[in-house]
């Protein structure tokens, strides 16, 4: 996955709350990207110092492939759990998604992707409610 022949400029925000045995922390980044659309296919691509990132959403299915110092393939779809192999520099490893909940709002313009899932990692349950956000770069001025 390469950032090459980009014709368009996005702002692409991702928010994560994660709460771990009854404590919560959020995560955020934001990260200079492109967002396209083909077919019913959503694509969002961005890059951060570790890894390059493609989000694929079709309407109902949601992938997020990482490559870079970890690498995985995640798959989300609400109400289904989905394995996938989380590959580490120390090893591999099989992790679970539990989606209770997708939901998008995208058009040309960009928009938004939110889902709840819960990550099994090792019989260790991480809760996880996140946004991911599509902006086109200079939209508001």
């Amino acid at each position: 996955m390469t950032l090459k022949n980009t014709d368009n400029s996005y702002i692409i925000t991702v928010e994560n709350k994660q709460t771990i045995d009854g404590v919560s922390d959020t995560i955020a980044q934001t990260s200079n990207g492109s967002y396209t659309v083909r077919g019913n296919k959503h694509y969002i691509l961005y890059k951060d110092e570790n890894a390059v990132t493609a989000v694929i959403y079709d309407g109902k299915v949601l992938n997020i492939k990482r490559n870079g110092d970890i690498k995985s393939n995640m798959r989300f779809s609400a109400g289904e759990r989905n394995s996938s192999l989380y590959i580490m520099p120390y090893g591999k490893t099989v992790i679970y998604t539990d989606t209770s909940e997708l939901k998008a709002e995208l058009d040309d313009l960009g928009g938004y992707i939110k889902i709840k899932y819960t990550l099994d990692f090792n019989d260790d349950k991480y809760y996880n409610d996140m946004c991911i956000r599509v902006v086109r770069e200079n939209y508001y001025e």
